[in-house]
């Protein structure tokens, strides 16, 4: 089975047509970079975004850039960067999406406390409030560093929208 048999099959399985509200594809991304075979991202992402309007493929790509960013931590900044760098060679200019929320909002001195207590709420649905707060303090004690590495990536790896459901609907799939 190719790839895009494979990824067309995982599409079919998730049924959710609005290519902005599936999952699919940056399930698949992630995949795909944790597995050391991030250069074929730009065969998923022409798969993603065939027959699509220029804006929505930016819009895709966004969310792709944003999967294989936020989940770099659990598979490493070289694995990462072997997905992002082909796909960002194999853009043509005007399919550039240079949007950066993080850089955009460098100049807000209260972004980085909104994005920190962001990333403790996620950590508090993931963990409960209780232990959430227990390993923290758990990692401060034992290591300040990985403490502040702690904060430090949940501020980039929070979801736009924390949902249960979410969470629990892309792991279903996941695990078709």
């Amino acid at each position: 089975m190719s790839l895009v048999e494979a990824l067309a099959e995982f599409k079919e399985k998730e049924g959710v047509s609005d290519i902005l509200n599936a999952n699919w594809y940056t399930i698949a991304t992630t995949a795909l970079a944790a597995s050391s075979a991030g250069p074929e991202v730009v065969k998923l992402y022409r798969f993603a975004t065939k027959d699509l309007d220029l804006e929505k493929q930016k819009l895709v790509q966004r969310r792709i850039k944003e999967a294989v960013i936020k989940t770099s931590i659990l598979y490493g900044g070289p694995k990462a960067l072997q997905a992002l760098f082909p796909l960002f060679k194999d853009l043509k200019e005007e399919e550039i999406d240079s949007y950066g929320p993080r850089y955009d909002s460098l100049n807000d001195p209260n972004d980085g406390e909104k994005r920190k207590e962001k990333g403790r709420r996620f950590f508090e649905k993931l963990w409960t409030p209780g232990a959430a707060q227990e390993n923290l303090d758990f990692n401060k004690k034992y290591s300040p560093d990985l403490y502040l590495m702690t904060l430090h990536s949940l501020e980039w790896t929070s979801p736009r929208t924390p949902s249960s459901t979410s969470w629990r609907r892309n792991w279903s799939i996941l695990l078709l």
